[in-house]
């Protein structure tokens, strides 16, 4: 068994706080804006590069913005009381994939004092930890799962060519324990989602080429709200203290077991080596997996992946305007190319304006494939406490 990856996948934290009127005001411009373009409205705000949506959120937030594949979703109220939850934040996998826990959270603080956003209280609200791992001849199946009665199981299945194009076959890809905001726990293949949602710097991650890379399997663990309102946690400082045993005991309580044939399975069980590996390596899920020597690697491959975005768009193109020029496919390889050069150069040198406008639309669309500039950020809780005093609004626990 071969692990490639461990870490924290996810962290949603609610502030109680506000952010300055004047970063409203330009958050509704961009807002305005993207919902005339029906597009993200790119905005630099204080530093920080954003992506704003134009439409809000449920629980009424107004303001919807995202600092990239690599940064967090961001959520805020059009409220001024800084007593009030106007602030939510969604870590992306990626950030605490490349960075570690405690960096991300250093930056989140960074952040919000960069914007001036006063901040009186904050509740945790779901942590995502997961386990990647290679195993020949693993295989989940909700049947081999010991876990309470109450708690709900499903299976999602692939459909797989086998020995022609006639027959096909089912292969669990997913298995689901439990159901947020309480605990779940899924098992599912992480390289063939990796595969299907575009996101490529998970192989930069393993170490895998994305061509020859086997099954990489994960076991996921999650608390939702429900569940860490149950063990006490709601601020960072309890996270700290406590997460390590919340999963240690979520994998206690469920269990991927080899032999589920045995008469007594929750006793004579024999758990599964990745389920023991799991166990093992939970209790210390607070220690630094920080990868971000990858980095470099994982925002050079991303704009490798968009270029190919774009140019599988124009081969799908030159198709159709083949057909609407009447041409066959062996006359539209003689008229093609001249007929395209072209209008690109008509383009590019004719309509200079409107194709430098658009260059620089685009630029800013597509400014995350830069990479982010803005994470070197002290790791030390006590300076941001200090400044959180300082601007009169209560500390963050730490």
């Amino acid at each position: 068994m071969d692990i490639l990856h461990q870490g924290f996948d996810g962290l949603d934290i609610a502030f109680a706080g506000a952010l300055p009127k004047a970063l409203q005001a330009k958050l509704e411009k961009a807002k305005e804006n993207a919902s005339v373009t029906m597009e993200d409205e790119y905005c630099e705000l204080r530093g920080v590069d954003c992506w704003v949506k134009g439409t809000g959120r449920a629980v009424g937030y107004a303001y919807v913005l995202n600092t990239g594949p690599d940064g967090e979703v961001w959520a805020f109220k059009k409220n001024d009381d800084v007593m009030q939850w106007n602030v939510h934040v969604s870590v992306r996998a990626l950030q605490l994939a490349v960075h570690g826990l405690e960096q991300v959270k250093a930056r989140l603080f960074d952040t919000l004092r960069r914007w001036s956003c006063q901040i009186t209280d904050e509740s945790v609200s779901r942590v995502d930890y997961a386990l990647d791992f290679v195993k020949a001849d693993f295989q989940p199946d909700s049947k081999n799962i010991i876990c309470h009665s109450h708690s709900s199981k499903r299976d999602h299945f692939d459909q797989e060519f086998f020995t022609d194009q006639f027959t096909r076959g089912n292969r669990v890809s997913t298995v689901t324990i439990g159901k947020m905001p309480g605990r779940q726990i899924q098992i599912y293949d992480k390289s063939r989602e990796a595969k299907q949602t575009g996101k490529g710097h998970w192989f930069e991650i393993w170490g895998k080429d994305r061509e020859t890379c086997p099954t990489v399997w994960r076991i996921e663990v999650r608390a939702g709200k429900k569940h860490l309102q149950n063990w006490n946690i709601r601020t960072l400082k309890d996270l700290r203290e406590k997460i390590g045993t919340v999963f240690a005991d979520d994998l206690e309580r469920v269990r991927l077991i080899e032999n589920p044939e045995a008469v007594n399975r929750g006793r004579d069980g024999i758990l599964n080596p990745a389920w023991e590996i799991a166990r093992e390596k939970i209790p210390d899920c607070l220690e630094n997996c920080q990868n971000e020597a990858v980095y470099g690697r994982i925002v050079e491959g991303r704009r490798e992946e968009v270029k190919e975005i774009y140019v599988s768009q124009v081969k799908g193109l030159m198709a159709g305007l083949s057909v609407t020029l009447g041409l066959t496919p062996k006359a539209a390889q003689e008229v093609l190319p001249a007929f395209t050069q072209e209008i690109i150069e008509h383009h590019v040198t004719e309509e200079e304006r409107k194709f430098t406008s658009k260059v620089i639309k685009a630029s800013k669309r597509l400014k995350f494939l830069e990479g982010r500039k803005d994470f070197h950020v002290k790791k030390s809780g006590d300076s941001e406490v200090s400044r959180m005093r300082q601007r009169g609004a209560s500390a963050p626990q730490y």
